[in-house]
């Protein structure tokens, strides 16, 4: 007798035991499904975040490359406009030649 009561307190200690390991078990699991939780609600956030920043990007280098080809007009602008200066300062002198060159005949009269 003595034998088998004290199989029935090893039983009843290991029972004990598998019980609070089981709870502890189905704590860690909960902990763990929380733990997936945030990741999946962490992950979407980034993803928003990121998806912005994309977007964001995007938007900067369409703005760049506008500024690229306004840059590129502005300077054949540019370039007619010295072009057309450097053409009315050379019409320029031939007026002013034309113009000491009639001073010149006046002055013999």
């Amino acid at each position: 007798k003595d034998v088998s009561a004290a199989k029935e307190i090893m039983v009843d200690e290991l029972q004990t035991k598998v019980s609070s390991l089981e709870e502890e078990r189905d704590a860690k699991l909960v902990e763990l499904e929380a733990l997936m939780a945030d990741k999946g609600q962490l992950a979407g956030e980034l993803q928003a975040k990121l998806s912005a920043l994309e977007e964001e990007r995007d938007a900067k280098v369409a703005q760049l490359e506008g500024l690229g080809a306004e840059k590129e007009r502005l300077a054949g602008e540019l370039a007619d406009l010295a072009e057309a200066s450097a053409q009315k300062g050379s019409e320029a002198e031939v007026y002013q030649q034309k113009l000491a060159d009639e001073k010149v005949k006046l002055s013999t009269l």
